[in-house]
Parts: structure tokens; sequence; C-alpha cells
């Protein structure tokens, strides 16, 4: 299977043309040391991209860190499919430890294989979507569903509930927040359902918040930044008529903003109800929760009838509420493992299962292939077929405005991409033309060196406008930086007599969100630690003294 997924390539989904520069430029700055570039330099023709103050960096750790141990010299499309593979791998891992949780070896197997080749999981969200971040948020899914599962039977491992919390969120911030309602209503059947819980239901749900809570503030140099910078930039693309959840509702008559994408959000969900309903009806307590729950949540949440519940603010950001479909496939591979342990206790049926699932999902792929090659970049791809841009919601305020003037539009988002990376191009071109331009510019991440000529008093950078840019000369004196008013760059103004013959240091100082977020997620990473060592310390003299 995975050879077969490294054979058919990286797909040209929704978001492959921002996931290549992603990728590769990530990958570079990882190879230099940094782990967490949030400033990406060669991004928008050099002008740089700040996409990774507000993209979830997990996806992009195990193609930095794993591929460049498997095949440093592979091209980069082959990374990316070997990367994928991986998440892949290590999703049906996760899901077979928490299925373990009820069945037995080979019906957890069977749900473990069915999680990673499920319509949403595998098609949607890798050949339709190409969408890494939920990709790599299935990951941690069952690690979350394994952590409230371990706390309802009163067995410890709520460092487990923490890290998986922490885990989507640094995968992708929108399924971290939909796990709130999905999972919360989980454990609020789990806790008033008769002898649900061996505890009592207080320290239950106290000991779910908590540990849910501490996973949170590990992901914190994260998402506080995210958050708080996230009117800095262009964000009010996100939020346009074709990103509101409501216009997405199912109901008779509603029309969504892509009758394409609908339709396969309703094939998915008639694939997955027969399996729930037919697992409900051989399933009972705690395990019925877990795969009836979901689906039934879900399904209502996709329709008009919770069009109040998407006009909640934090969940209007989310843009589409079929992302919900993550926490589908949790309660359809766990039915699948249901039906698996329930119709068989035969080795050889569970295998054969296997090999069917197995068999069906090669034929999607070759199909995929054969027929749709045109829409998938092979193994041969060249280095060229990268494009070095972003996110538009990510560009500065300042760029967004000068572009907006140049092409006499109202917003950037009625603009086709291939025109704004084209113009963005000129515009770089512009720049490095213009007379007071500096004599030298060295690039890195959040760091640059800039030699002016001397008798310059203003010197335009080929670099993006932000407000968090800050410049001083060798000194340690600090310039003045404005926006070049016709391209939305970088002006560094002089002192009174002109620049010097040294060199200006043009630098992103860590925002004051990032400190905190960074202090509260080292403080966390340390009481987890001492909680779970304490806590494990307390069951051990338990089982003695019970000994």
């Amino acid at each position: 299977m995975p050879a077969i997924m490294i054979f058919v390539g990286v797909p040209q989904g929704h978001s492959e043309i921002y996931n290549f520069a992603w990728f590769t430029q990530y990958s570079q700055q990882f190879d230099q040391g940094n782990w967490l570039p949030r400033h990406l330099p060669e991004m928008w023709a050099g002008l740089g991209g700040h996409d990774f103050f507000f993209y979830a960096p997990l996806p992009f750790w195990p193609i930095s860190v794993a591929t460049s141990a498997i095949c440093s010299e592979c091209a980069l499309v082959t990374q990316i499919a070997v990367g994928m593979v991986f998440i892949l791998i290590l999703s049906s891992l996760t899901f077979f430890v928490f299925a373990r949780c009820f069945f037995g070896k080979w019906p957890s197997a069977v749900g473990a294989v069915a999680y990673s080749l499920l319509p949403y999981h595998l098609l949607g969200d890798w050949f339709i979507r190409q969408a890494v971040g939920e990709l790599t948020a299935f990951l941690f899914i069952p690690v979350v569903a394994l952590g409230v599962e371990k706390l309802r039977r009163n067995e410890g491992f709520g460092w487990v509930l923490a890290l998986g919390v922490a885990g989507t969120s640094l995968s992708h911030l929108p399924t971290a927040v939909l796990a709130v309602p999905v999972f919360g209503t989980i454990v609020l059947l789990i806790s008033f359902s008769r002898a649900a819980t061996v505890t009592s239901t207080g320290k239950f749900l106290t000991n779910v918040i908590f540990w849910s809570a501490l996973g949170l503030l590990l992901s914190c140099f994260y998402w506080l930044p995210s958050i708080v910078l996230l009117d800095s930039v262009s964000s009010a693309i996100l939020f346009k008529a074709y990103f509101s959840p409501e216009n997405w509702l199912l109901g008779w008559g509603r029309e969504t903003p892509s009758g394409q994408d609908t339709k396969y959000v309703v094939f998915v969900f008639f694939f997955y109800l027969p399996l729930v309903l037919a697992s409900h009806a051989i399933t009972r307590g705690v395990l019925r929760t877990w795969t009836f729950a979901p689906i039934i949540l879900v399904l209502a949440l996709n329709t008009s009838l919770a069009e109040l519940f998407w006009q909640i603010e934090l969940f209007s950001k989310v843009q589409f509420p079929w992302r919900l479909l993550v926490f589908s496939d949790l309660a359809v591979a766990l039915s699948i493992s249901a039906i698996a342990a329930h119709f068989s206790q035969n080795t050889k049926a569970h295998l054969g299962a296997l090999i069917a699932m197995v068999a069906l999902n090669l034929v999607l792929l070759l199909a995929i292939k054969n027929e749709n090659s045109q829409n998938s970049i092979g193994l041969d791809a060249e280095a060229e077929l990268v494009s070095w841009n972003g996110a538009r919601e990510y560009l500065s305020p300042e760029l967004r405005s000068a572009l907006e003037s140049r092409l006499e539009v109202d917003s950037l988002e009625l603009i086709d991409f291939d025109v704004l990376v084209q113009e963005i191009s000129v515009f770089a071109k512009e720049v490095q033309g213009v007379e007071n331009g500096p004599l030298e510019i060295v690039r890195s991440s959040r760091h640059l060196r800039v030699r002016p000529r001397q008798d310059d008093y203003r010197v335009v950078l080929p670099i993006q406008y932000w407000s968090l840019w800050r410049a001083e000369t060798e000194n340690g004196i600090a310039l003045e930086i404005e926006p070049n008013p016709k391209f939305g760059t970088l002006d560094i103004l002089a002192a009174e007599n002109g620049f010097d013959d040294g060199e200006i240091f043009v630098y992103l100082p860590l925002h004051i969100s990032e400190k905190i977020g960074s202090f509260v997620s080292a403080i966390s990473c340390i009481l987890l630690l001492i909680v779970s060592f304490f806590g494990r310390k307390r069951r051990v003299l338990k089982v003695k003294k019970a000994g």
C-alpha cells in the first residue's frame, strides 16, 4: 500500500499550490537548525512570507526529519509522498491502540486499516484537498479518544489525552476547535450513562478537563501568536462568504458554494451511515457511544438545523462544517472493528477482510494514477513545478493594498491566483530595480543583512512590509521603517547624515505572544512530567496495598 501511494505520487489537490513551496522552504530552514521557521524568506519571489506564524508546524516536521533520513536525495514530490504515507501508517497505529480497548488484535487491525483508507481520510483529505494539516490531525484523534477511555476506566494515562490534544492543535487548529463539541458530547454522554465510568462522574470530568487544558497549553507556543497576530495580516480573506460555515449547511432547497464538494460530502455520509447503523445493532454501553454519537452529531451539525451553532464566533472561524468528518472516520472505523469482531472469530476471515479493503483501495489509487494522471504529480516531477508562493490571506495589508491598487480591484480574493503570482513577481523585479535599492542583501528566516549605498537617505528593500519588522545599524542604533506606498514593501530611513559604510540588520523580534506562548508551553511540559510521575507513583502504591 505505501509503495502504491508513492507510485501514484502527490496529487494536485486544492492546497497543492501552497504545499510544495511550504514543504521545500520549511525543510531548508529545518536543515539549517531552525526547527520552528515562522518566516520563510524566499516566498513570493523573495519578498518573504509570514505563513508559519499562522499555519500549524507539525505536518511539516515528518517531511523535514523522516524524509531526510529515508530519502534525502529523492525528488521533492517523493519526499512529500513518503511523509504522508508515514503519517497514514502512524494514524492506523494510533487507531489500533485505541481499538484494543474494546477488541482483540484482528478486529482492531481491520478497523485500523479501514481508518486510513476511508473515503474522507484518504480520498478526500489527500487526493482531493491535499489538506496536510487535517491529514496529520487524523493521527491524534485516536490518541485523544484513548486518553478519554483510559480516564473513564480510571487507569491513569492522562498524559495521553494531553499529548493528543497538543498534537491535534499543532497539526490543524480548526480540527482542534471542532474536537471540543464532539469529544465534549462523548464525555458528557459517558459521564451520565449508568455504570459507564469506573470512577465518579465528577472525578472523570475533572480529569478530562485538566489533561485537555494541559495539552492545549503545551501547544501554546504555536496557537497564541497565531491568534494574536491574525489581524496584522490579510486574514479577512479567510472569512468571506465562500468560507462561511452557514453557506455550506445541507438542507432542502439550499445552495452551497460548491455543488461538487457538497455531493462528495453527501456520498461520504451515505457510505458511512450503514456501517454505523449495523454496528449500533450489535454494540452496547460505552462502545455504542463511541460509534454512534460522533456520526449523529456530525450529521446534525452539517444541516441547516445547526445554523445557530455556526454563528458562534469560535466555530464560525473553522470555515467548513464538513471538516467534522474527521471525527466520523473514528466512529466508522470503530464500527468496522465491531462488525469484524461480531461476525467472525476466524482469523482467516479477518485477514480476508483486510486484503479486500486494501485491494479495493489499490484499485481506486491505480484508477487515479491511470485515468487522472493530469491531476497527479509523479516521481519524476522537476523542481520547476514548485512555485514559491504562499497563501494570499497571510500577505501584509500594505502589500495587499498596493496589489489591489495596481490591479484596480476591491479585494485580492477576486484575483485568479496565477495572476496574483505574476503581479507579485513583477513587484519584486521592480523593487529590485529601483535606484535606491541596497548594494547587497543576505536573507535568512527573520533576519536580513543589508548594505546600503552611503549617500542614500532611504533604502527600498524587496521585502514585504509587516508592522513587526525592526531595523538597526551595526552599532545598535534603531532606524525608522515604513511601508513603500507604491509596492507595499519595506523602506528604511536613514539618520540625518545618511547611512555610513556599515551594514543594517533587519529582523523580526520575538513578539510578546511568542514569548508568553513559549513560556507557558515550557511550564506546561514540566507540569506534565511532574504530574505524570507522581500519578504513576501513586498508582503503584495502590497496587502494592491492594496486593
